[in-house]
């Protein structure tokens, strides 16, 4: 009976590849010419003679071409508009100190300062001159990145390996990009620190011999009458009530809007053409006992800091804070900054305290604050030189942070300070 069941069988599996062979094939076919391979089934299914996709296949060859990167790297210059104001830029034979008027940071800037300075000039009798701030900064930038793609590009010529970039999108990686020179948008990509290195053009009279001297002629500047709106660039100060006209013809006319008059601001400051020694004391540095007697009750004071360097954000300056409508508060007001005169509060020192106190609960920085005879500054950390890396990664980091309170008018760039000792 065993026997009889086992011929069955056989004979049942006989028939079966008979009539396979039979029947039209649906099944995967055999193994071809090199033979069969047990396959794994988590690697990729494509046949082995089919053709598998290769990586960037979807990408553009990029080649780039000198012509585009001539174009480029033309870019990576000064635009000359900037250069406009070389015949009237302050000089260190001018003196020590000098004071600043406005400053303009807009496309436009290197135009709005020229008129401003020359108004200055004929009109008023100053002795009125434009520096750029962050020129030269923007520069050596711009050298850095054309000799970093210089030594990057002469690595691939001449080699047979491409160059493989997948840039990053809001939505993630992109589609790779194969290239046989260094691809054009990550040379793109190397200009970030450029671009948060902001020009500002800065309309500055003097010189003076003296602090003192400078501050008895920006005491006279303060009463000067405002400058012609038609022949300057002015601030215009909004007061943004509902029923507010949107025309801004309009809003003058209603009194919802009115110029500023750059002199009510005019503020000290040094004469920018003479370059500061970090390392040493400068002949009038200031009295370290008379900065602890100023700073005896200042919770945030720089006399603590730690560290030899810091990075100054802010100045404050005692008697240059311009008055608003009492019924319309601006941004400085809502964040607790420009207390009213006759409060018996030091005005620089108080939004000085408030700016640091800001910076510390809600941007989460090491901020501190130096009160010193004329005004108020406010700087974040502290490093060990100015090599320190540190250094560097936080002005990058400051930038974007300051850029979200641009109406503050913070430094155009956080600027390195010795701590007092």
């Amino acid at each position: 009976m065993r026997i009889r069941l086992f011929e069955l069988t056989l004979w049942s599996g006989v028939g079966l590849l008979i009539l396979g062979n039979a029947l039209p094939c649906r099944a995967q076919p055999g193994p071809d010419d090199g033979g069969a391979v047990l396959r794994n089934p988590f690697d990729d299914p494509t046949p082995r003679n089919g053709a598998r996709p290769q990586a960037g296949a979807s990408s553009v060859v990029d080649a780039n071409g000198s012509a585009g990167y001539e174009q480029f790297l033309a870019q990576l210059s000064i635009d000359p508009r900037y250069l406009m104001n070389r015949d009237i830029q302050p000089t260190p034979e001018l003196g020590p100190w000098m004071i600043c008027v406005h400053s303009y940071v807009t496309k436009d800037a290197p135009e709005f300062a020229r008129q401003m300075a020359s108004e200055l000039r004929s009109t008023y009798k100053l002795p009125a001159y434009v520096f750029t701030y962050g020129l030269e900064e923007r520069r050596k930038e711009y050298e850095r990145v054309k000799d970093l793609l210089a030594k990057q590009r002469e690595y691939f010529k001449g080699k047979e390996m491409p160059y493989l970039y997948s840039p990053r999108t809001k939505d993630g990686p992109a589609v790779p990009v194969l290239s046989n020179d260094v691809p054009l948008e990550y040379a793109k990509t190397l200009l970030k620190d450029a671009k948060q290195i902001q020009l500002q053009c800065a309309v500055v009279i003097g010189g003076y011999e003296s602090q003192d001297a400078a501050h008895r002629a920006a005491a006279a500047i303060h009463k000067l009458p405002q400058p012609d709106p038609n022949k300057v660039k002015l601030d215009v100060r909004f007061y943004g009530e509902k029923q507010d006209p949107t025309d801004i013809n309009l809003k003058f006319k209603s009194g919802a809007a009115e110029y500023v008059n750059p002199f009510k601001k005019a503020f000290v400051c040094r004469n920018p053409s003479i370059k500061q020694d970090s390392n040493n004391q400068s002949s009038d540095a200031l009295d370290i006992n008379v900065l602890r007697r100023l700073n005896a009750d200042e919770s945030y004071s720089l006399l603590n800091c730690r560290k030899p360097i810091t990075l100054a954000i802010k100045q404050f300056q005692t008697y240059t804070t311009v008055a608003s409508r009492d019924d319309a508060p601006g941004i400085l007001e809502k964040l607790g900054l420009k207390t009213r005169a006759g409060e018996g509060i030091d005005q620089a020192a108080h939004d000085a305290h408030v700016l640091a106190d800001l910076l510390r609960k809600n941007k989460k920085l090491d901020a501190y604050v130096l009160h010193t005879k004329y005004s108020s500054v406010v700087t974040v950390g502290g490093y060990d030189s100015l090599e320190d890396p540190s250094l560097r990664a936080t002005q990058n980091m400051l930038a974007g942070h300051l850029r979200e309170w641009s109406s503050m008018m913070f430094f155009a760039e956080p600027r390195p300070m010795r701590v007092p000792q």
